[in-house]
């Protein structure tokens, strides 16, 4: 095996037009595809795209799914999607050498913003 990246995640969703407004619109990540039947965005070169699949996700294909978001200032963009009435799952934590904020998206996906450190 040769792995060296992830170029592509896929996401079924219920909603798409909502999950496309939060990625789009609240979260401000850039479009790679926007089209009737999926959406695409890119997040440091990783597409991460989402289409209309209620089957899917009804019979618990997206379960333990957990995206997480690297950003330089976290207390800055923590404060941002506050603001844009993003409702965190309690406050920022500590794990390991990063500072995490948990929050979920229309669909009910877990996403976390994340500000690594140097902990010494």
């Amino acid at each position: 095996m040769d792995i060296n990246a992830i170029t592509y995640i896929l996401v079924p969703v219920r909603d798409l037009e909502r999950v496309r407004v939060f990625y789009r619109d609240v979260l401000e990540l850039p479009v790679v595809s926007d089209k009737p039947t999926a959406a695409e965005f890119n997040i440091g070169g990783v597409t991460l795209a989402f289409y209309e699949c209620p089957e899917a996700v009804a019979a618990g294909e997206t379960e333990g799914m957990y995206i997480v978001l690297s950003v330089g200032d976290l207390a800055e963009q923590h404060a941002l999607l506050q603001s844009r009435g993003v409702q965190f799952l309690g406050g920022v934590e500590e794990r390991g050498d990063a500072r995490v904020a948990d929050f979920l998206d229309p669909e009910g996906n877990r996403l976390g913003l994340s500000q690594f450190y140097d902990p010494a």
